[in-house]
């Protein structure tokens, strides 16, 4: 999404020192540093590289994302005219995540409010992990089985409360102890918004804190878009990859 983090070696960087793994970004009032990025004064961005650590990220690395966080991106362009999921995919097994509110539309400064606020603390093994401790918190998840037809209820109970377990295509964790994926019960992905997009139009999401507590993170792993006749699709269900 950032042409930055590529042109400076801050992406897929290969040191693994703790000192350089975290890459602050400054905000537009500091420094203006992220072309498709507006960070408020309030907002510390950070950069995680994540190697050598075992975290279970796709391709190890995260935002994390602190402060009084108030955040607008761009975003890629859809490849054809059609309706869209935007799915933000999340680690959720820290007790310091945060709730937000995300904004999205091709208006920069007129973004309108998608959904209600979401808790980032809510985990896909059915709990809510804050920092007083863990509440039960039922979003119908159930780990994978040998019978495809309850997994595929279970899938289908996920999406109608937002939500939808991690992706198949790939493995993350330290040595000897990494799992797919899909078969994490920290990693899930979250359904945004459900919208009809056009390649020739610029959109823009953002995302603002809704807990006064300079201390909670957003955290951020990746987004993905799905086209409708793919999630949608009577006669081809979308895959579990």
């Amino acid at each position: 999404m950032w042409p930055e983090f590529m042109n400076n070696d801050i992406r897929c960087s290969e040191i693994t020192d703790e000192k350089h793994k975290n890459v602050y970004i400054p905000t537009d009032q500091e420094y203006k540093y992220l072309e498709d990025v507006d960070i408020s004064n309030e907002t510390e961005f950070y950069y995680w590289t994540g190697r050598g650590n075992g975290w279970q990220n796709m391709q190890g690395d995260e935002m994390s994302i602190r402060g009084l966080t108030d955040c607008t991106m761009r975003l890629p362009p859809v490849p054809r005219r059609g309706t869209y999921e935007l799915r933000f995919a999340i680690q959720s097994g820290g007790n310091r995540r945060g709730m937000v509110q995300f904004y999205w539309g091709n208006n920069k400064n007129k973004l309108s409010a998608k959904g209600i606020p979401m808790d980032l603390r809510q985990g896909a093994d059915n709990k809510l992990h804050t920092s007083n401790g863990d509440v039960p918190s039922d979003i119908g998840y159930a780990a994978d089985t040998e019978d495809d037809d309850f997994n595929a209820d279970v899938d289908k109970r996920l999406r109608n409360n937002g939500f939808m377990k991690g992706c198949n295509q790939y493995c993350a964790g330290g040595p000897g102890t990494s799992a797919m994926m899909r078969a994490s019960n920290i990693c899930i992905r979250r359904i945004i918004i459900r919208e009809t997009m056009d390649p020739d139009e610029t959109y823009y999401i953002r995302f603002k804190t809704v807990m006064d507590d300079k201390t909670r993170f957003f955290y951020m792993d990746y987004m993905e878009y799905c086209a409708k006749d793919v999630y949608d699709n009577p006669e081809k269900p979308e895959d579990i990859w």
